[in-house]
């Protein structure tokens, strides 16, 4: 249970646009807390975890691609089926100079860092969340799923 004075949770779908409402959360939430200090780093950190997280939620799901109706014709087939779109959720706590960012998804897969290939654009989240908070980890979530957490100090 999380016990920290400051606590903010929201949820989102686990679409690609997620990273972007949870860097406009942080924004309002640690305004609202006095916090900017943490404002660049957190919302770097929340959008590789965030981003990571939508990965995961969607692996069953397919990206998109052409296909044919059933007259015939081309047409492009929903990237993200309205009915087997995950939600993923975003909670922020803060206290005692500390702020602890927990991003959850429905995938038990756990996280892996890797070394980075730094002409690709992919597989380097976890490296970058490394860079830039004090300690990060997962953990099984009760009721299924996990949690990636990253703890960010002054």
């Amino acid at each position: 249970m999380n016990t920290w004075p400051y606590q903010s949770k929201i949820a989102f779908a686990a679409m690609p646009d997620a990273a972007y409402w949870t860097r406009r959360h942080l924004e309002n939430v640690l305004s609202n807390w006095r916090c900017t200090q943490f404002i660049p780093n957190a919302k770097l950190v929340a959008t590789e975890l965030v981003t990571n997280a939508v990965k995961h939620s969607n692996d069953d799901v397919s990206s998109g691609h052409l296909g044919r109706s059933t007259d015939g014709t081309l047409q492009m087939r929903h990237a993200y089926p309205p009915e087997r779109v995950a939600l993923i959720q975003v909670r922020v706590s803060h206290g005692n100079g500390r702020l602890l960012l927990e991003v959850w998804d429905r995938s038990e897969r756990a996280p892996t860092e890797q070394l980075p290939d730094f002409a690709s654009e992919n597989e380097r989240g976890l490296f970058v969340v490394s860079a830039f908070c004090e300690q990060w980890g997962w953990c099984l979530a009760n009721g299924g799923g996990k949690i990636v957490w990253a703890v960010l100090e002054r």
